[in-house]
């Protein structure tokens, strides 16, 4: 962060932040090895190394470091105090440095036996870290009360290992079923030592986890070209650990670690080819039961992450897609959830919908013409609509009042022109022609981050292939 005013120039105090710089490195290897006719080993490794600086905007802690150092803020005078420095504080900013190093590596065997048994074999492993140094300056004067409000350094760690194996057998031509099973387990561990806004930071912990899951489905060509299918899976994600002082700040009521979330879906669906083959479609519905979801709530002044009971989500999805023609074709897509929190918590009353999920509908379209303009240049032009239903995110205040923060929906209209040869392509597009200006993200008390939807915006794409 720089001291310089005119480049952190935020207009309110609250809380926000962006980033500022990445880096990346990126590794890939993939192995493909046919044993025999029928049998097939792949091996993928990856390594990623990512560093990424965000700056934070944490102003709405001015009036807590006018309390402990009086004189030294620009609220100074709400206490009945004089200004005691030069440049009083008005901003409290700090950067986070994040670094993360990541490997990652499957292994599967595919193969078939006797032409009506399909199987995959294998195992994944993942061994990550991930690593900041935060520290923070005030601002104007970052001298002004002669202390940091904040310097942490952590370090977050997983290895996690899946054994996975996958069996279809085919019983004729109308009938198929599979059958999985995936063992996973991982290990988490943290380590972070320092001080925040006068609070010691010295804690360490690790967790693990460890789920056998499974799925079943059963497939049904019902007529040439056209499928039906029932499914049940299991799902899971890791419970994990937060910082040590939530069990002590909360008197026991909330500890350090929390569980697993556990899911399972029950799903039916079709898919298949009209017309020809010119009319495809897909369609689903399901059925999603959460145990032990994993939601944030308010602990005395801190928020944790706990397990809150059950949440279910009934959900409906479908898409068409039409080659009207060789050189014009159509696609539409649509979707809609109702998700239900099923136990009352202090973050949530019974019945709500899950946190920034859209709370109903979302519709996509879009339609592509090819034709040319000349002898050996061709043109392509696209139009797509998109449409997608706002959402809720339910937030506690100091007296654990809920308060229902409402996100506008986004919706957009884009189009798009091409000139194209085979050695380069000229496109001239308009995106956001209705020009919607949604807030996608709204101020909400002290946080003066938002987001608003992109404005119309009209410009050109060339490009060249050497």
């Amino acid at each position: 962060l720089s001291n310089n005013r005119s480049e952190l120039d935020f207009n309110n105090l609250g809380f926000t932040s962006g980033n500022i710089s990445e880096d990346y490195e990126l590794n890939n290897l993939v192995f493909n090895w046919d044993i025999t006719p029928d049998m097939t080993l792949i091996s993928a490794t990856s390594y990623q190394e990512r560093s990424a600086t965000s700056p934070t905007d944490v102003s709405g802690w001015v009036p807590i470091v006018e309390t402990f150092f009086p004189g030294t803020t620009i609220f100074a005078p709400a206490f009945g105090r004089e200004i005691t420095v030069d440049q009083p504080v008005e901003q409290i900013g700090f950067e986070f440095p994040s670094l993360v190093e990541s490997f990652n590596h499957e292994t599967r065997l595919v193969g078939t036996y006797n032409d009506n048994i399909y199987y995959t074999v294998g195992f994944s492993y993942k061994d990550q870290d991930f690593s900041t140094d935060a520290f923070s300056v005030f601002f104007p004067d970052p001298n002004a009360t002669g202390s940091v409000a904040h310097a942490v350094d952590a370090t977050f760690s997983t290895e996690a290992l899946a054994i996975f194996a996958d069996v279809s057998y085919v019983i004729n031509d109308a009938w198929e079923v599979t059958f999985g099973a995936r063992q996973y387990s991982d290990d988490r561990e943290s380590d972070a030592k320092g001080f925040s806004f006068g609070r010691v930071r010295d804690f360490a912990g690790k967790t693990d986890n460890s789920e056998l899951l499974f799925r079943a489905v059963a497939k049904w060509n019902y007529a040439d070209d056209q499928m039906a299918y029932l499914s049940v899976a299991e799902g899971f994600r890791s419970g994990g650990l937060q910082d040590s002082e939530t069990e002590e700040a909360s008197g026991g009521l909330v500890p350090n670690f929390y569980d697993p979330e556990e899911l399972i879906t029950y799903e039916i669906g079709a898919k298949g080819k009209l017309l020809n083959g010119k009319l495809r479609y897909e369609t689903a519905a399901y059925i999603q039961d959460y145990t032990e979801i994993q939601i944030v709530e308010p602990v005395l002044i801190l928020s944790a992450v706990v397990n809150g009971g059950e949440a279910e989500i009934i959900g409906f999805e479908a898409a068409l897609s039409y080659d009207v023609t060789n050189n014009l074709f159509f696609n539409l897509s649509y979707s809609h959830n109702d998700s239900e929190l099923l136990h009352e918590t202090a973050q949530h009353k019974k019945g709500e919908p899950f946190d920034n999920v859209p709370i109903n509908d979302t519709l996509s379209v879009s339609a592509d013409y090819s034709f040319n303009w000349a002898a050996g240049v061709g043109g392509h032009l696209r139009v797509d609509y998109f449409d997608r239903d706002g959402s809720v995110n339910n937030i506690k205040t100091g007296n654990f009042d809920i308060l229902n923060q409402q996100h506008e929906g986004v919706n957009m209209l884009n189009a798009r022109l091409g000139f194209l040869r085979d050695e380069w392509s000229f496109y001239l597009y308009a995106e956001n022609i209705t020009n919607e200006e949604q807030q996608v993200r709204k101020p909400f008390r002290g946080q003066i981050d938002y987001l608003i939807q992109q404005p119309r915006t009209i410009g050109a794409t060339l490009r060249w292939k050497f």
